[in-house]
């Protein structure tokens, strides 16, 4: 169950690279997944960077493309 967490969590990241629009709903799922998991890569931190670097890109692609419809 351990390591499916983990590769759903790994899962949610990579999709969330592709649809970047969806980056704000994946990126914490991913980040949830990845830290209840019991297996710790070496790359672990690595995982976790990139989890809150391409959440914080998301919401700032997304803000963007909603001031642009606004305005």
């Amino acid at each position: 169950m351990k390591d499916t967490q983990f590769l759903l969590g790994l899962g949610f990241g990579l999709v969330g690279w592709v649809l970047f629009g969806l980056g704000v709903v994946l990126f914490p799922l991913s980040l949830f997944f990845i830290m209840r998991s019991s297996y710790r890569p070496p790359f672990f931190a690595l995982l976790m960077i990139n989890g809150i670097v391409g959440f914080s890109l998301s919401l700032y692609f997304v803000s963007q493309y909603i001031a642009q419809h606004i305005l």
